[in-house]
């Protein structure tokens, strides 16, 4: 399937090529009161696929990202008036204080995100990675839109 080697593809350069230790691709559920997730890379413990699971109708930095369409880095000094978003339930699942989280955008709409962090080796997280990270979030979201037409 297209698709799945191309999202392999784009998770494999945001942990190879940008550096992060592990990534997730979640997608909203048929309901959209949740977030499901589909994809993992990098250094990934078993039980954070347990734990990745959102809900979105609470406020946090997954439903903010997807019901703005904006990403977020969580953690930087750029962003501390959203550290509300962390919330405690992000913080047992992730347990990680740092991390991007980038909207996945199909024809428009927001289906799901990525999420990426540097928990494992715990170094911080740096420009150059964050706008790698958003744009091969980007790039992923065109391709697919372009693979659904």
């Amino acid at each position: 399937n297209f698709r799945v080697v191309f999202i392999d593809m784009v998770m494999g350069g945001m942990c190879d090529a940008i550096g992060l230790d592990r990534v997730v691709m979640a997608l909203v559920s048929r309901d959209r009161k949740k977030l499901v997730p589909k994809f993992f890379k990098g250094m990934v413990e078993k039980d954070l696929k347990e734990r990745f699971a959102m809900r979105l109708d609470e406020e946090n930095a997954f439903s903010s990202s997807i019901l703005q369409s904006q990403p977020l880095w969580i953690g930087s000094k750029l962003m501390a008036g959203r550290s509300y978003l962390h919330t405690k339930h992000l913080q047992n699942a992730l347990t990680s204080k740092e991390y991007f989280v980038s909207p996945i955008i199909v024809s428009r709409k927001p289906i799901g995100i990525f999420f990426g962090d540097k928990a494992i080796t715990k170094l911080p997280l740096n420009d150059q990675q964050y706008a790698g990270f958003n744009m091969l979030a980007q790039q992923a979201g065109l391709a697919l839109s372009a693979a659904q037409s």
